[in-house]
């Protein structure tokens, strides 16, 4: 009987501190929310309804987007000038024992510039079992998909990038102009696809708080502009 009580205990207790666990997160997610929303507002960002809002329809077959799930705490997008949009929004990789990793996305629509497909693996500080568990399942992706590794001329960029591309033939050291590199190892374990016209962004582990919003938009914005430039 003493043995049934002390477990009962421990199993109430268990659901109780979860309890308060998820009443925190959620706390958290709604408060980063009411704080970014302003801020993207203020950008000329408007919010999409993510009723019905499929990641894996309404944007290329990236592999950052092939096993992930949109956390619906915001999408939001904006319409630049000569067509160009950029679009935000959160999503969460699940390992299979329990364990996951949310990432603040930014995708940026270039009409026209008509990019190769490539990956640009940074290094990251992630925890070593989601940066496994992500390393494993991107690895595994890469090989259903082809993709193989590229050499760019670039001691920095070796130092702190993996390039690869299913068709590894495409001139890609006349896309990566010594500019764009500079661009890119400027912002050490960023994360990058390109595809078509549309590039996408991220850092690994990082959900975007509302005083990091303002940066992580514009350095978006100006690692677009260095591939729009070096395509011209």
């Amino acid at each position: 009987m003493e043995t049934f009580l002390i477990t009962a205990a421990f199993v109430a207790l268990l659901i109780m501190v979860i309890s308060v666990l998820v009443m925190i997160e959620t706390f958290t997610s709604k408060r980063r929310r009411q704080s970014i929303i302003p801020l993207a507002r203020a950008m000329g960002f408007s919010e999409v309804s993510p009723e019905g809002f499929d990641i894996k329809a309404a944007y290329p077959h990236f592999l950052a987007l092939s096993t992930a799930h949109l956390i619906h705490d915001f999408i939001i997008e904006r319409q630049l000038e000569h067509g160009i949009q950029q679009h935000i929004f959160d999503i969460e990789l699940r390992s299979g024992n329990g364990q996951s990793e949310k990432i603040s996305l930014c995708l940026i629509h270039l009409p026209g510039i008509n990019l190769p497909t490539f990956l640009i693996k940074g290094r990251d500080k992630v925890r070593f079992t989601m940066r496994l568990i992500h390393d494993v399942g991107r690895a595994a992706q890469s090989l259903i998909f082809q993709y193989h590794p590229v050499t760019i001329q670039s001691e920095a960029f070796a130092k702190q990038y993996q390039l690869m591309a299913p068709d590894s033939s495409y001139g890609f050291e006349h896309l990566f102009t010594p500019e764009l590199v500079q661009k890119i190892t400027d912002r050490p374990n960023w994360q990058m696809e390109g595809m078509g016209d549309w590039l996408l962004f991220y850092q690994r582990g990082t959900v975007v708080k509302a005083r990091q919003f303002n940066s992580f938009t514009n350095d978006c914005m100006a690692l677009a502009d260095a591939f729009n430039q070096s395509r011209s």
